[in-house]
């Protein structure tokens, strides 16, 4: 068998798991995925590995909230190497060693890890246990679950019994169940929540021109030095902290009539064209906050009034 490469995590149960990466292993919380990760912070379609010229590389698939490696958003095609950690989103760490793989048929079951939420696809025959295994958990004896036409069937140490699909099967320290492919619900991704330690402002209007950035947790920041969109972001941070200081609750803070924006960033004699100027640079601001990698939704408009939603406001 071919040496190549395993994703490696450790459970909250403390067990830990590898998966191997053949040519091409594709992770997300959709089904259909060679690892499937039921984590709503995941997408759908999040990231794909795979090995090329003997090296292991990971690509995001557009997913809602990013791909990491070490502390680096990745857009493009990363070469990976054993020993590196990859980071779906915020809360999902997968960490490169070496291992042996073995490629199979498409998959009419997946396996659900009750511990860990993971799930993984049964494409024939699902190995659990030490050694050459689909789900390697060192120290552990081989379980084999195998698909026998409409039946699935577990072996352990040579004894076997039928597995209803939904029964919980123990393994070793596992609990497993069998699910069918086909009845696997789709569900919507969710983006980071607001509140503290995740959007941060910084805006000042002290320099030659009007300067803003926009942050969050991970490093992934847009500058704005466009004058109007710069000086935008400082009047609706500026809002913001009045209405923090004030007590405000967090679903009304921060909101400007949009009429009072204009004011505030074109003068009064701007006020005939509101919608118009507005709409302009909402639309050119959310565009540059999409390219960045944040989250246009971080600036907000609504029925006649607008604002920006941060934890984290820093003016000057």
């Amino acid at each position: 068998m071919t040496v190549r490469f395993e994703l490696a995590w450790r459970g909250e149960d403390g067990i830990d798991r590898r998966v191997p990466v053949g040519d091409l292993l594709t992770v997300g919380r959709g089904v259909s995925n060679d690892l499937v990760i039921p984590s709503d912070r995941v997408s759908n379609q999040h990231a794909r590995f795979w090995v090329e010229d003997g090296a292991l590389w990971v690509k995001d698939s557009g997913s809602t909230n990013g791909t990491f490696v070490g502390d680096e958003r990745v857009a493009t095609r990363t070469k990976l190497g054993v020993g590196d950690r990859v980071r779906l989103g915020q809360n999902v760490t997968l960490t490169i060693e070496s291992g042996d793989v073995e490629r199979s048929r498409p998959p009419e079951y997946v396996v659900e890890d009750l511990h860990s939420g993971m799930r993984y696809p049964l494409r024939g025959t699902f190995v659990i246990g030490d050694g050459e295994s689909h789900l390697r958990v060192p120290g552990m004896k081989a379980h084999v679950l195998e698909v026998r036409g409409a039946a699935v069937v577990l072996c352990v140490d040579g004894e076997e019994r039928d597995v209803r699909l939904g029964e919980v099967v123990e393994a070793g320290q596992l609990e497993l169940r069998v699910l069918s492919m086909s009845r696997q619900p789709a569900v919507r991704t969710a983006r980071p929540t607001w509140g503290p330690g995740h959007y941060h402002v910084h805006a000042t209007l002290s320099g030659r021109t009007p300067l803003a950035r926009v942050s969050d947790d991970t490093g992934t920041a847009l500058e704005v030095e466009g004058e109007t969109r710069a000086t935008l972001i400082y009047v609706l941070a500026q809002q913001a902290l009045r209405d923090r200081e004030d007590g405000l609750a967090r679903s009304e803070e921060g909101w400007m009539d949009d009429v009072d924006a204009v004011t505030a960033v074109w003068g009064r004699t701007a006020i005939g064209d509101v919608s118009n100027r507005l709409s302009v640079v909402v639309y050119r601001l959310r565009t540059d906050l999409k390219k960045a990698g944040l989250d246009p939704a971080f600036l907000e408009r609504e029925r006649g009034r607008i604002r920006v939603r941060a934890a984290g406001i820093s003016l000057a």
